[in-house]
């Protein structure tokens, strides 16, 4: 039993009738509280830089110490795994990768071997990873660095909608979500990149009505470029009724200030596309096709229309290309394929309640029970044509997460965050000001708001340090790490032929590998036939020494609810394989 998690989450479901209670007694000590809060917020709000510097320190450094001090995090979901391929890609100097001439025994889910060896996913993930192993030799320094990053461009868009004491309540709100620390925090995945792309292009939203400049069309179109190469769908949904809007405000009264956002914002997203179309040449042969839609046409029928959205035409294939489609041949790609169709299917025929426990996971992950409640408030906002602007990106970036049975990661939204939260703050600004019969109910409400969040993100933290309740979804992919860390040596490379059984997991997948495999100490390949395997290992054998090698040893495992010992890969004729 996790103690202190079952605490945390006890105290989020009875944040709600707390916070309410409160309202409606008023006690003077907390009035007392609420007021003195905001004074503090206020003097704090005075200085948006140095709060901003300070917030973007601690963020790195609370998560270097939740993964220091709690658990190293390791790459165990497909997802992780692709961007860390493309991480290590970028940090060697490279777009993409050759194909291997053994492709077949390296079929990864995410991942296509031709016409490039590559992750199918956006570049920006990748690039951020690269930064972390480049820079402090480590990719999961690039995730604190990219935490941090993202905390400073929500501070920055909180101070462009927002009163100084309200930014920074609302930039406490995100700040003090134990979930984007501990989730996008301690894992390959992303999340942080969405969300400063998506806090850069809010805060330009907000900048726009007082201060339209240069400054504002570059971070507006910075935010598009990042949302693009990091979440494309949902950054594309958000954007829709926030440009819509910004084009009819610059088009009704252009002067030199608007045409400065153009400007600003055309040469920036300049830049970003022409990045991207450079990414998409590399990897797929053409610039207008982005490497998912590679993935997508090598899957064939069985994914149709099911995990990309139709409404992406860009990505969304009506049948498999001739010329990839021969990448799923081997039997170790084909099971791949067939059982994600089977959990595809499952979900369309079940389509209401999976999207109902989708959207009330997002809404658990950004507002849990406590932050609900000022929505309640949301009507009010319709009066500014701004918020409620915001308040419709929200709303189609929701929905749209619905038109697909993906899974719903939070991250896939983290683009809409900040919009989400300035609503919620406006929202609280909102009841704070309400009367009822000439009483002002809300005095007390932002201080117990922002008081039992904070106590739940505590609690949170503790039980993450403590009990490590995430622990026990990691066992199999510390097993597969302690299993490369005992076999790796200096001079001699390994190679692990793995052999799924029937009852295997296929979110658990071990054919995962770096960028230059044939230089890895360490070589996890699909078992196919003793003949595919034996021509592996003799290529491997005669380009040993090149790659810096003396001698190469092979082994075997059996994966599936329980992992098998390695054993030496012994079949029919031990002299031809040299083992």
């Amino acid at each position: 039993m996790y103690v202190l998690s079952v605490t945390a989450r006890c105290l989020g479901a009875a944040s709600l009738p707390i916070v309410v209670l409160l309202m409606f007694l008023r006690p003077a000590w907390v009035q007392r509280i609420g007021e003195k809060l905001l004074a503090v917020l206020q003097r704090i709000g005075k200085h948006p830089i140095g709060f901003g510097c300070a917030a973007v320190a601690a963020t790195f450094i609370l998560n270097a110490a939740i993964s220091c001090f709690s658990f190293w995090p390791i790459p165990s979901v497909h997802d992780e795994f692709a961007y860390v391929l493309t991480g290590d890609t970028f940090a060697n100097g490279r777009l993409t990768n050759p194909t291997h001439p053994f492709s077949n025994h390296f079929t990864s889910w995410h991942i296509f071997q031709t016409p490039s060896y590559q992750a199918k996913y956006p570049p920006a993930q990748g690039v951020v990873l690269a930064i972390g192993q480049k820079l402090f030799g480590f990719q999961l320094a690039g995730v604190w660095l990219s935490i941090a990053l993202a905390m400073a461009a929500v501070i920055w868009a909180m101070f462009q909608w927002l009163r100084p004491r309200w930014a920074v309540y609302g930039s406490l709100l995100i700040l003090l979500n134990p979930h984007i620390h501990l989730r996008w925090g301690q894992s390959y995945w992303g999340g942080a990149v969405a969300l400063a792309g998506g806090a850069l292009l809010i805060g330009a939203f907000g900048r726009l009505r007082r201060r339209p400049d240069l400054i504002t069309g570059i971070a507006a179109g910075s935010g598009l470029a990042i949302l693009a190469a990091s979440r494309p769908f949902e950054g594309l949904l958000m954007a829709i009724p926030v440009c819509c809007f910004t084009a009819f405000v610059i088009i009704r009264s252009l002067d030199r200030a608007k045409l400065a956002v153009v400007l600003g914002s055309v040469a920036t997203l300049t830049v970003g596309g022409l990045s991207l179309t450079t990414y998409n040449q590399s990897v797929t042969g053409n610039w207008k096709k982005m490497p998912y839609r590679v993935w997508l046409e090598q899957q064939g029928d069985a994914l149709d229309r099911i995990i990309t959205p139709s409404v992406i035409p860009l990505q969304h294939v009506s049948k498999p290309s001739p010329e990839t489609s021969a990448a799923i041949a081997s039997d170790s790609a084909e099971w791949r394929v067939s059982e994600m169709a089977r959990m595809m299917a499952e979900r369309k025929a079940d389509s209401f309640n999976f999207k109902r426990h989708k959207l009330t996971d997002l809404h658990e992950f950004y507002l849990q029970t406590l932050l609900r409640l000022p929505l309640l408030a949301v009507p009010w906002l319709f009066r500014d044509r701004y918020r409620a602007v915001l308040i419709a990106a929200v709303v189609v970036v929701f929905l749209g997460s619905c038109t697909h049975l993906s899974a719903g990661h939070p991250h896939y939204i983290a683009g809409a965050a900040v919009a989400l939260i300035v609503i919620v703050t406006f929202s609280v600004r909102e009841i704070t000001a309400a009367r009822i019969l000439g009483k002002r109910v809300g005095s007390t409400f932002p201080a117990a708001v922002l008081f039992l969040w904070t106590a739940m993100s505590v609690l949170t933290f503790a039980a993450d340090f403590i009990e490590q309740p995430r622990a026990p979804r990691l066992d199999w992919a510390f097993r597969r790490t302690e299993i490369a860390r005992q076999l790796a040596k200096p001079d001699s490379q390994q190679v692990l032929f793995v052999e799924y059984t029937d009852d295997h997991n296929i979110h658990q997948e071990w054919v995962y590998n770096g960028s230059d495999i044939d230089r890895q100490s360490v070589i996890w390949a699909n078992s196919l036939s003793d003949d595919e395997n034996r021509q592996l290992l003799r290529y491997l054998r005669e380009n040993a020494t090149k790659n810096g090698f003396s001698s190469v040893q092979a082994w075997e495992i059996f994966v599936g609810d329980e992992v098998s010992d390695l054993r030496p890969y012994l079949r029919d004729d031990k002299s031809r394989d040299g083992v």
